[in-house]
């Protein structure tokens, strides 16, 4: 049953073995920021593990920046995620993600209990011949198969994960890109559940605003419409947090992206 309340959805984790899963709408501050308090109040009681939608293979360097947060070691991150380079440009390329991401290094050192960070999101050069199609479903299959790992790797974690609005509904729905409509043939929620994991998951639902996103006719500040009511189906949660404002892409911002 969907529930409207910015408080519920901070439950949802809390029973294990459950991994709970948080869609945004990329490219705004809110839900960000209401992710990361959520990873506040949770670690308090618990050891959490979070799952972000980013790219994978950086993870080492994320590991690097954690244990030592330099402004080197942030560059070598950015660099590694190619934040600085319009063509990997999207809504979380921006400064909300990197201040996720100092966030979570605050918080894991100043918290009693453990907090580990992974990265879900397979660099988009995805397997060779594939559609767009095909590739966005390898791209579920493979957050998938890493939210799952984790769940074995972490047996007495809490799990978090933030992920798109698309990929953290219970059922498959369709992407609209453009002209073309790519249909998902399954989500996380689905496939981690013929794993026997218990899965919950919320949608952050924002009241219009603006967002930083990227289309077919390019990227910037784009009007964000007011969230409706999605079917019970396909949230357990539903989770108010205002509107948007919009995020400050990375390649955007001199400090990081214009150092030479």
């Amino acid at each position: 049953m969907i529930v409207w309340s910015t408080f519920v959805a901070f439950n949802l984790a809390m029973v294990n073995p459950s991994v709970a899963i948080y869609g945004e709408r990329h490219g705004g501050r809110e839900s960000v920021e209401y992710f990361v308090n959520l990873v506040r109040e949770a670690i308090q009681n618990n050891d959490v593990v979070v799952a972000l939608e980013v790219r994978h293979e950086s993870q080492l360097f994320l590991d690097t920046y954690f244990d030592n947060p330099s402004f080197a070691n942030q560059i070598a991150l950015i660099d590694s995620l190619m934040w600085c380079e319009l063509s990997n440009s999207d809504g979380k390329s921006t400064d909300a993600y990197l201040s996720m991401i100092d966030e979570f290094a605050d918080i894991r050192r100043g918290s009693d209990n453990t907090l580990t960070v992974k990265l879900i999101l397979p660099y988009l050069g995805y397997p060779d011949g594939g559609g767009i199609e095909e590739n966005t479903n390898y791209v579920v299959s493979f957050m998938t198969e890493q939210i799952h790992m984790i769940r074995s790797d972490f047996p007495d974690h809490a799990i978090f994960a933030l992920i798109g609005q698309r990929h953290a509904e219970s059922v498959p729905t369709t992407i609209h890109l453009g002209d073309d409509v790519l249909s998902l043939d399954t989500v996380p929620h689905q496939l981690l559940t013929r794993y026997d994991i218990e899965v919950d998951n919320a949608y952050l639902a924002n009241s219009g605003g603006e967002h930083y996103t990227c289309t077919i006719n390019g990227c910037g500040v784009m009007p964000l419409r007011s969230s409706g009511l999605p079917g019970s189906e396909r949230f357990d949660t539903v989770v108010r947090i205002g509107a948007s404002t919009a995020a400050r892409p990375v390649h955007e911002i001199d400090r990081y992206c214009q150092r030479k």
